[in-house]
């Protein structure tokens, strides 16, 4: 089953992809140009199990930053996923 990921989702990986390492949720938001509490929970789907997971979240210094899976990856260039046949 080929999904298609949402806007908003597509915009986090892609700022992900492009700055090549860790972002903070106040990173991302300026990025993204969407309110803190939408960011939040875009970020908390794309780290579920379901998704990938596509991005994960890890804390440096004692700050909680987000970086791509390899799957996060793929996905921010093509835009789609696919769940494969278990998931129709």
């Amino acid at each position: 089953m080929m999904t298609h990921l949402s806007p908003i989702k597509r915009q986090i990986l892609v700022a992900l992809r492009d700055h090549e390492g860790h972002l903070t949720l106040d990173a991302l938001v300026e990025h993204v140009g969407e309110g803190r509490f939408h960011v939040r929970g875009e970020l908390s789907d794309l780290c579920r199990p379901r998704w990938g997971p596509l991005v994960r979240e890890r804390w440096i210094r004692r700050v909680l930053q987000y970086e791509l899976t390899p799957a996060g990856e793929a996905a921010s260039w093509h835009g789609v996923l696919d769940f494969g046949p278990e998931h129709e």
